[in-house]
């Protein structure tokens, strides 16, 4: 099963916190931000995108394949 999660301001509860409970039971988890550089290192795939766009974010999701 897989899990996008959209997050503008980088925050410690979502980076060390939801990502990794989200990965705990096996699912497959991506972070779609446009501060891409704060999340490293979190348990998930991280895409840069402008996420106030909704444009760019619809066209960023449907480019990585999670939309299937």
């Amino acid at each position: 099963m897989r899990l996008c999660l959209v997050a503008s301001k980088p925050t410690d509860a979502v980076t060390y916190g939801f990502l990794p409970a989200a990965a705990r039971p096996g699912l497959e988890v991506f972070l779609v931000t446009d501060q891409p550089g704060v999340h490293a290192g979190a348990p998930a795939a991280i895409v840069g995108c402008d996420v106030r766009d909704a444009r760019a974010l619809i066209g960023r999701i449907a480019e990585t394949g999670h939309l299937a």
